[in-house]
């Protein structure tokens, strides 16, 4: 699985710290006032008013969004240039997602649009809201589907919101999205969303795929997508005081993965499944052999196989059972191949380390 890293986020700059030159920027001014605990603007008319930088701007497939706030706090008035930016911006290193490496891209990108001369300091030391972070994997579609449709009995019951299954192409699911991305309280059950970026680019965003991607680069991947909507919900849910992009870009892979589960902790509550065998389970890798070459045929997932025979057994033991089932599967890969195709094979590993990572094995 790779590093985590920003996929989109709100920023906003002291006017009089940057010199706009768009006049339709300078000219649309929107008074909004400001939430000082959160940080977010009230009664947000950022989609109507905003200014966007589309492909006549030279932004292939995607838009960039602009507008001027002035913003009306306790201290009085002032100014912001408040820019809503994809890390789709980074164009051709667009799965990389926003992080220390890729800002200087984003900010010639930004550079190059009719906006206003912008220094990196001005892009660290910017206001930060509505921040979606982003991990990717590669996995089978089959699997992935099977592993994700577990997930919805052991979502804990809310009256507001649910999991919500989108299916495509032959009804595999596509998505698993947990609560509304918009309306989610930064306090409670917070967003997140599992997905094929694959079908997703494909269906959602063909212009931009081809573009600046090559369909290697995102063949089989999937995205695990959460937000942190401002920073209340980074001091309260996890004492953290985020303020700038300079602040949300030092948060550790550690204290990232923290958030990333939380988000799954606070919405599911996962048991244990197998599926009934009559076989006897023996530790070792002949079994795992036996039993996938049995229930493969019969349509079982990998994970329905793994869940079998690991269902009952302690943590320590799951994970030595992992590269049991990862030999079998390259030695079926090489002999049985219509049983295990290769492709399969080298994508146990990633589909396991999704399975540990978010619902332990």
């Amino acid at each position: 699985m790779n590093p985590i890293s920003i996929d989109s986020l709100k920023i906003r700059i002291p006017v009089r710290r940057v010199e706009v030159t768009n006049p339709t920027l300078l000219g649309n001014v929107v008074v909004q006032e400001i939430d000082q605990e959160t940080g977010e603007f009230l009664d947000s008319k950022f989609k109507q008013r905003a200014v966007k930088f589309g492909e006549a701007e030279g932004c292939i497939g995607y838009e960039l969004k602009a507008l001027i706030y002035r913003e009306q706090t306790l201290k009085g008035a002032e100014d912001f240039l408040t820019l809503l930016i994809s890390s789709k911006a980074l164009e051709s290193q667009y799965l990389s997602g926003i992080s220390a490496s890729t800002l200087p891209t984003l900010l010639a990108k930004l550079n190059s649009l009719d906006i206003g001369a912008m220094s990196m300091d001005h892009l660290l030391e910017a206001k930060v809201s509505d921040i979606d972070f982003k991990r990717d994997w590669v996995a089978l579609k089959e699997e992935m589907h099977s592993e994700l449709k577990h997930w919805q009995p052991d979502y804990k019951p809310s009256q507001k919101k649910g999991v919500f299954l989108e299916y495509k192409n032959s009804k595999k699911i596509h998505m698993l999205r947990v609560n509304d991305r918009h309306s989610s309280s930064h306090i409670g059950r917070p967003f997140f969303k599992v997905y094929s970026k694959q079908m997703e680019l494909e269906m959602n965003s063909p212009e931009f795929a081809n573009a600046h991607l090559s369909p290697e680069d995102y063949k089989n991947l999937y995205r695990f997508e959460f937000t942190v909507k401002n920073k209340r919900a980074f001091k309260e849910n996890y004492d953290l005081n985020i303020f700038t992009l300079q602040d949300a870009l030092n948060l550790t892979q550690e204290e990232l993965k923290q958030i990333e589960l939380a988000s799954v902790s606070k919405n599911f509550t996962f048991h244990a499944r197998e599926l009934a065998m009559k076989n006897d389970i023996s530790i070792n890798v002949g079994i795992c052999l036996s039993l996938i070459e049995k229930f493969r045929p019969d349509g079982y997932s990998f994970l329905d196989i793994y869940d079998a025979i690991t269902g009952h057994m302690p943590s320590k033991t799951k994970r030595r059972w992992w590269s049991n089932f990862e030999e079998a599967c390259n030695i079926l890969a090489t002999d049985k191949p219509d049983v295990v195709s290769k492709e399969e094979a080298e994508g146990i590993s990633e589909l396991l380390e999704f399975r540990e990572h978010y619902r332990k094995l």
